[in-house]
């Protein structure tokens, strides 16, 4: 996961933040062997849509709606941004596949960690008990009104899967560390979470 990156002024307009960011962010992904062009994105919209991605998009396919992603296939890395929505990574390491979902309030309520489980055992005809999921960095309840990590936790377990690993950090009490919406009144940039099979 790529955190807030310091000398980026979340002022700037918001493609000049944007363009700055994702140089970042692909400076980033160097050291892992992890090509910028492998990188499959959405176009979030806060729902509960995942989709199954076998192949690479072409850079001229326009981004997909939706707010989760899943894959069996090596080499493609899935990539969501967060500012408080929490980043849901799900692995199956017993079938090798993955899944990366983007969960804040209003797509925790719809459901999207269970079904980000759902499609993982549909994909692989598996368990959920055999899904491994961490919830990173996100808002709190100590700086949001809705506890929705809670939520998504709940729904993880309700659907069997039995390893969850929470990030024990707010976004809003650490913005020095994290991008924060809620905190920054909307003037902030975004991280970036990743996910790839080798």
């Amino acid at each position: 996961m790529v955190l807030r990156v310091p000398g980026v002024s979340p002022d700037l307009p918001r493609e000049k933040l944007r363009e700055d960011l994702s140089r970042h962010h692909a400076k980033a992904l160097d050291p892992l062997g992890i090509s910028w062009q492998t990188m499959c994105m959405v176009e979030q919209v806060h729902g509960c849509r995942i989709i199954e991605i076998n192949q690479l998009p072409s850079a001229t396919q326009p981004l997909s709606e939706a707010d989760g992603m899943a894959t069996r296939a090596r080499g493609i890395a899935l990539g969501i941004h967060t500012a408080d929505c929490c980043p849901v990574f799900l692995a199956d390491p017993v079938h090798r596949a993955i899944g990366l979902l983007h969960s804040g309030r209003r797509g925790s309520e719809a459901g999207i960690a269970a079904a980000g489980v759902n499609m993982l055992t549909r994909m692989t005809g598996g368990q959920p008990a055999d899904l491994i999921a961490v919830l990173g960095p996100c808002i709190h309840a100590c700086c949001y009104d809705t506890n929705f990590l809670v939520l998504i936790e709940k729904q993880l377990r309700q659907t069997g899967v039995e390893k969850v690993w929470i990030h024990p950090e707010c976004t809003g009490c650490h913005v020095d560390r994290y991008y924060s919406y809620r905190k920054e009144s909307g003037r902030t940039g975004r991280m970036l979470s990743f996910m790839m099979i080798r």
